[in-house]
Parts: C-alpha cells; sequence; structure tokens
C-alpha cells in the first residue's frame, strides 16, 4: 500500500511539474500573441500612412501627365509641323 501512495505522489507531482510548465508556456504564448498584435498595428498604421503618400504621388503624377499632355497639344498647334 506504503509502495501505491508513493507512486500515487509521484505520479501527482509529475502532473503538478506539467501543469506549470504548461501554464508558463502559456503565459509566455500570450505575451507574444500581445507583442504580434501590438507590432501588426503599428503596421497598419505605416501602411495606411504609405497608402496617404502613394495617393498623393499618384495625383502628382497624374497633374504632371495632363500638364504635358497639354503643354504637347498646345506647341502643336501653335507650331505645326
Amino acid at each position: 500500500m506504503t509502495n501505491d501512495n508513493d507512486r500515487i505522489d509521484d505520479d501527482l507531482e509529475t502532473v503538478k511539474t506539467i501543469l506549470v510548465a504548461v501554464a508558463r508556456h502559456a503565459e509566455a504564448t500570450s505575451e507574444w500573441l500581445y507583442q504580434l498584435i501590438e507590432s501588426q498595428g503599428r503596421t497598419q498604421q505605416q501602411l495606411d500612412q504609405l497608402s496617404v503618400k502613394v495617393d498623393a504621388l499618384r495625383e502628382d503624377v497624374d497633374f504632371a501627365f495632363q500638364t504635358i499632355s497639354l503643354m504637347a497639344l498646345m506647341e502643336f498647334c501653335v507650331f505645326p509641323a
């Protein structure tokens, strides 16, 4: 009977050790996930800022293209070949 009790105590101690290890791992995973979510938020903000800049550049390029096209048309009309 004593051997059975010792074995049960050993098994319970093993289970406690495993549960503590799992809990620590879960905490570490939770912290890592929290950091990942924060990082994703910062990345999204940067993407949003870049999108605004790309839109502004696109408008500038469109304006420049229209200006060049008008200048070329005016030159053709004023100085026909």
